[in-house]
């Protein structure tokens, strides 16, 4: 049976993201766009901080932000043990209202060159950052899903309809 309830602020979604923050993370992965070596922490931490711009931008109305999703990162590897990886103002809390994720965006100012017509053009983009690129420790995995299924589980109780 496939799902087929409407999100709405009424019935909100939940995105509930891991993240390895093990050692291996560190290990390169790709390069930049200067070809200078990118580790995979970096590159899945602009992933995940560009799925949740896009997330916020899909929320964005008028009036502001609706809140169709509650949201939450979940980082294994800092410590033995798994924790939420939000910073600044959401530091501590497990899933978030979208308002508030967008509302506690660290925004920085990053000069991006592109080729166009085989020449390189610089401009200044506006980036939004929640999550920090983190690589140390040991790989608790199974301990991040049992967080995770505890988290929904709280969620889904709150939220029976969603």
């Amino acid at each position: 049976m496939a799902y087929s309830q409407e999100i709405s602020r009424e019935c909100p979604g939940a995105f509930l993201f891991l993240v390895d923050h093990s050692r291996s993370m560190n290990k390169d992965f790709g390069v930049d766009e200067n070809g200078n070596p990118v580790s995979r922490a970096v590159l899945v931490a602009e992933a995940l901080n560009s799925t949740l711009e896009e997330l916020v931008n899909r929320c964005m109305r008028d009036e502001g932000v609706r809140d169709y999703f509650d949201i939450g990162v979940i980082g294994y590897g800092e410590t033995h043990r798994p924790r939420f990886c939000w910073e600044d103002g959401l530091a501590g809390r497990s899933l978030v209202p979208i308002s508030e994720v967008a509302a506690n965006a660290r925004v920085d100012e990053q000069e991006i060159t592109t080729m166009v017509r085989g020449q390189p053009v610089s401009e200044t983009v506006t980036v939004s950052h929640w999550i920090t690129p983190t690589a140390i420790e040991s790989t608790p995995m199974n301990a991040a899903v049992k967080l995770a299924y505890a988290t929904l589980q709280e969620w889904i109780y709150r939220n029976p309809n969603s």
